[in-house]
């Protein structure tokens, strides 16, 4: 079989990132695999960062720098540019701030090229602060759980440098939502798994995901700062949207976006924003993925947040309601020498548990709790520690 000069297409949105996107486009070139082209597209750098990509491209061709027009702007602005640019016949989205390893490109199209029935396979990427290798933790990897399901509970199961793409997937996907500034990535990963493609999830690990400890801008701050908040709300609506059109819009599935609703709806509450937090929460019942009920109760609580009353609420909530509706956010990482589990089945108290919001109410008990708190209040912590260790003497 002939292979195509430029078989697989590396697509990557930059901005403002010289250093990074320098080192990016180093792991690419030290690819084993030579059968590539990068269409990185500059989303309109106010430093030098478009210089230091054209001194790249004019050394190997392979590399093709675009520019993004218009008044949009983008990552995912700047990944439709580069994908609809494209020559390839396969198609990876690379972050700007990410590394492949050396055989990323060469295994990713061997398995696909043996694989003609798949629109698209998955890899996992290990995580990383300053090089490869300061941390042993993964991104997610396959455990027992529908990918669909993980992605609308926010433990995501890729992230956006993880699959390699068929063009024809690509192109029965769509564009990616240029509306949002945040979340594509769930997004993305939703409708390409309502559009019906074949794919495989792998456990190989191939690329390096940089932390956002480590980033150079605005890109890697809070997922769930305020700023944040009305682009995430938008991705739910449009996540609700699309499960409906494609017919996946299950019952469990609407317990889960209204689920992504309760967790936005908390952000804004943790800010003391309660208005806020009531508005957001109000788009479960306008989107009918929750009952009345159930939609009053947790009104009540995120009205009554601030207050003591509002933790005997989250434990009744925690203790009552579909477990579907209890998010923590996202799962990021693992021990790569530990066997993969769901959210679940992590400590209370580690972040990754969905109930960790409500941990020390749900390890004390209501009655515990009021304890607790009495005590706190009389200012008789210290009394009780001196109590506690003589009677344990």
């Amino acid at each position: 079989m002939a292979i195509a000069i430029e078989n697989v297409s590396i697509v990557i949105p930059v901005k403002n990132r010289p250093e990074l996107i320098q080192k990016t486009l180093r792991s690419v070139l030290a690819q084993t695999y030579p059968h590539w082209e990068t269409v990185v597209v500059d989303d309109q750098s106010t430093d030098e960062t478009r210089e230091v990509v054209a001194a790249m491209a004019a050394d190997d061709d392979r590399i093709r720098l675009l520019r993004r027009t218009g008044e949009k702007g983008g990552a995912s602005v700047c990944r439709n540019v580069g994908w609809r640019n494209a020559r390839g016949e396969y198609i990876i989205f690379l972050d700007s701030d990410d590394l492949l390893a050396e055989d990323c490109l060469g295994q990713r199209v061997r398995f696909m090229e043996h694989r003609p029935e798949l629109d698209f396979a998955v890899f996992g990427g290990r995580l990383f602060d300053e090089v490869p290798g300061d941390r042993d933790k993964v991104f997610n990897m396959p455990i027992d759980k529908n990918p669909l399901d993980r992605f609308l509970r926010l433990d995501l199961p890729w992230q956006t440098t993880g699959p390699i793409y068929r063009r024809s997937a690509v192109e029965k996907i769509g564009g990616w939502n240029e509306e949002l500034s945040c979340g594509q990535d769930v997004d993305y990963g939703v409708r390409s798994l309502c559009h019906d493609l074949q794919f495989h999830y792998t456990d190989t690990v191939d690329y390096y995901r940089r932390m956002a400890a480590s980033r150079q801008e605005a890109i890697g701050a809070d997922p769930w700062n305020p700023d944040r908040l009305p682009t995430r709300q938008k991705r739910v609506e449009a996540t609700r949207r699309i499960l409906s059109e494609t017919g996946n819009l299950t019952e469990s599935r609407k317990l889960m976006i209204a689920g992504n609703f309760l967790h936005l709806a908390e952000c804004w509450a943790e800010e003391g924003r309660i208005g806020r937090a009531r508005v957001a929460w109000r788009g479960a019942r306008d989107l009918d993925v929750v009952s009345e009920k159930v939609f009053r109760f947790i009104d009540l609580y995120l009205k009554c947040h601030q207050t003591l009353w509002a933790r005997y609420m989250a434990y009744y909530m925690c203790r009552r309601f579909p477990p579907e509706l209890i998010l923590s956010g996202f799962s990021t990482q693992r021990d790569p020498n530990e066997e993969p589990k769901s959210p679940e089945e992590y400590p209370l108290l580690d972040h990754r548990n969905p109930y960790f919001r409500h941990a020390f109410i749900l390890i004390q008990g209501p009655i515990g709790y009021t304890l607790r708190q009495l005590v706190s209040a009389l200012g008789a912590t210290s009394l009780l520690k001196s109590l506690k260790k003589e009677l344990w003497v």
